[in-house]
């Protein structure tokens, strides 16, 4: 494994790649938001035509990390935020977090949300490390599941 991360906002011609990098993440993920399993491109050009911004993390050439911001009216919220399991624990999902964090306020945001499953209190605790706060627990029928949302506050575009 190289040193040499790079950060960027991918494009839709990018897109069929970045599939396999969400599932083989996902995959190793007890409690995520949603089943990844049959993500497809289709898909993620579909939210990318809808305004959402996609983000990848790349090890030289290699993609190692994924991040989706769902750009909505009042806020921007962090989606399929993901790093393959062998680069994880060495900052790596925090770099991609900042980065997304960092282009919402560039695009004029105040605040970046993240939903999970509120049963997933690992993953709940690392975004509160990170600086997030609790917003609200709640339960969805549509989906059937009880969801935690977490926001960060942006000062003039800037994570605190």
């Amino acid at each position: 494994m190289s040193t040499e991360f790079i950060l960027k906002e991918i494009s839709k011609t990018e897109l069929a790649d970045c599939v396999d990098v969400i599932k083989l993440s996902f995959e190793t993920v007890e409690l995520p938001i949603e089943d990844y399993s049959t993500l497809d491109t289709r898909r993620l050009i579909f939210e990318s035509d809808n305004g959402n911004v996609m983000f990848g993390l790349f090890d030289d050439e290699k993609q190692i990390g994924f991040a989706e911001l769902d750009k909505r009216e009042n806020e921007a919220v962090i989606k399929k935020l993901c790093v393959l399991p062998q680069y994880r624990g060495s900052g790596n999902g925090r770099n991609l977090l900042d980065f997304v964090i960092k282009s919402a306020g560039g695009l004029g945001y105040d605040s970046v949300s993240a939903n999970l499953r509120a049963e997933d209190k690992e993953l709940e605790q690392w975004f509160l490390s990170k600086g997030f706060e609790f917003v609200e627990t709640r339960y969805i029928p549509v989906i059937d599941r009880t969801i935690t949302k977490l926001r960060a506050v942006l000062d003039m575009g800037v994570f605190r």
